[in-house]
């Protein structure tokens, strides 16, 4: 049932916030303080013994203190409808699965600082006989200062009266999420050993960007977790270091007890694997061939940070994959032409690329989205492209000679300068721009280079440093200090 505008108690529910395993999540109008709360909201309870087992549990839960761990406010059960709730600080930044999609692959500085934090969280749980029995992104909230919060331990338990027998059908109904439960909680016998279990899952999904075992059905992925070994992270990521492997699979072992002792020595052996020095590669040693084009690559280039790699090619698409292993590839098919060129924005969130179709497309590097076409080139192939150190510009470059600065929001041309010598068919060549972005060089079919004002296209100086009046200009980068031009 949806509870929207129902009042629990003292708290009048507004929104839908999301459904859990063990209940749905609602955002909440504290009455008596006039502050926004979130209430988990589960199954009606059908008899007294069931509203003295969840009081008795939830009075265990307030006892959680934890600077990671989001606390319990209050709780009670509707006396008419019997619906137990728990009331808990509005959490506005949301949650880890909303911050990392799913899919995502994050570093592993980044997985280092989360572990840490989410092994603090439930040690102390299970120093303090709970377990959580439901660890996944989405149950991980983000604080104020950007901290995790462990939250939704309504579902924990005492874990002095759990017990495992992997050789027994299960003594107690199944709970969990099924893509990170351990294979003695398929059985129903969760004990401390399943948290870390389920945080060695989110591990291995943040390095590859997918979870070791899925399906369509429960009793599919209940399957895998019980028999079927763990995929192998470095087929999945072949730079992952072996002592980082290791860790993860002796955390994700399907017997409880050749895990990790406690979840702090897993957080730990973890952080040092990350920690160690890398195994030097032998130069020249090819870590992997990216294969999807069918026709000839034209342009290649890295993402801002390192993590991606955009290709090009006369099939007229430009590939964007994982610079790790080739996957994960996004296929920009907009082009009805072959790939000439193309350039990351420097903050890494589009790409422009030019084409035989006389066009500049600008589009989303996450997902291939079209967020404009630039016209502004008739008749020519767009050979050169190279964005403003700010990413609020592009110039462009096609056979016509001419150079185009645009707005890269909209594509509105600033200014045109023109560079092509009909007597001599000498063409503009590949631009750059300095760090400060005031100013543009471009290199000349006959040696020559230019450089431009890029606030209003203005001619600055041309150097004909290079003698031979055939010595076309094939690359062209500014020192990091933008005082000299090389070429």
């Amino acid at each position: 049932m949806d509870y929207t505008g129902q009042h629990f108690d003292n708290y009048r529910l507004s929104r839908l916030l999301g459904h859990g395993t063990f209940g749905d999540v609602y955002e909440a109008t504290d009455m008596r303080r006039n502050e926004r709360v979130a209430i988990k909201v589960m199954e009606p309870l059908k008899t007294q013994r069931d509203v003295q087992n969840f009081l008795s549990e939830v009075r265990t839960l307030v006892r959680l203190r934890h600077r990671y761990i989001i606390p319990i406010r209050d709780f009670g059960v509707e006396p008419t409808s019997g619906i137990p709730f728990i009331v808990m600080p509005y959490a506005s930044e949301g949650s880890l699965r909303q911050r990392h999609p799913r899919g995502t692959r994050l570093p592993l500085a980044t997985v280092v600082q989360y572990v840490k934090q989410l092994a603090e969280a439930l040690q102390y749980a299970h120093d303090d006989r709970s377990i959580h029995r439901d660890v996944k992104p989405e149950n991980v909230l983000l604080g104020p200062g950007g901290e995790l919060l462990l939250s939704d331990f309504g579902i924990t338990t005492p874990s002095s009266s759990l017990f495992i027998d992997l050789n027994q059908p299960a003594p107690q109904s199944v709970a969990g999420s099924p893509v990170y439960m351990a294979p003695e909680q398929c059985r129903g016998k969760p004990e401390k050993a399943s948290d870390r279990y389920a945080l060695a899952i989110i591990v291995y999904e943040w390095l590859c960007g997918k979870p070791p075992f899925t399906g369509d059905n429960p009793l599919n992925i209940w399957d895998q977790h019980i028999n079927d070994p763990v995929p192998s992270l470095h087929d999945k990521l072949p730079t992952i270091s072996p002592e980082v492997e290791q860790v993860v699979m002796t955390a994700l072992a399907k017997n409880p007890k050749q895990r990790f002792a406690s979840v702090l020595e897993f957080a730990q052996a973890f952080e040092r694997a990350c920690n160690a020095k890398p195994h030097p590669i032998q130069l020249g040693t090819t870590l992997y061939t990216y294969t999807r084009h069918y026709g000839p690559i034209s342009s290649v280039a890295w993402s801002p940070d390192g993590s991606r790699i955009a290709s090009g090619s006369r099939d007229r698409t430009v590939q964007v994959w994982d610079a790790s292993d080739g996957r994960n590839a996004i296929i920009y098919t907009g082009h009805n032409a072959s790939i000439g060129c193309m350039a990351w924005s420097p903050d890494g969130s589009r790409i422009a690329s030019g084409s035989s179709d006389q066009t500049v497309q600008v589009w989303d590097a996450s997902d291939g989205s079209l967020v404009f076409t630039f016209r502004g080139h008739f008749r020519y192939s767009v050979n050169h492209i190279a964005w403003s150190p700010d990413s609020s510009r592009i110039a462009s470059v096609a056979g016509d000679g001419a150079m185009h600065v645009w707005d890269a929001a909209d594509g509105r041309n600033a200014f045109t300068c023109a560079g092509y010598d009909h007597s001599t068919a000498q063409a503009l060549g590949p631009v750059a721009w300095p760090p400060d972005g005031k100013r543009i060089a471009s290199g000349r079919g006959d040696g020559t280079v230019t450089v431009w004002d890029a606030s209003d296209g203005s001619l600055v100086f041309t150097s004909r440093r290079h003698s031979n009046k055939q010595d076309y200009v094939h690359t062209i980068a500014w020192s990091p200090n933008g005082v000299n031009v090389i070429t």
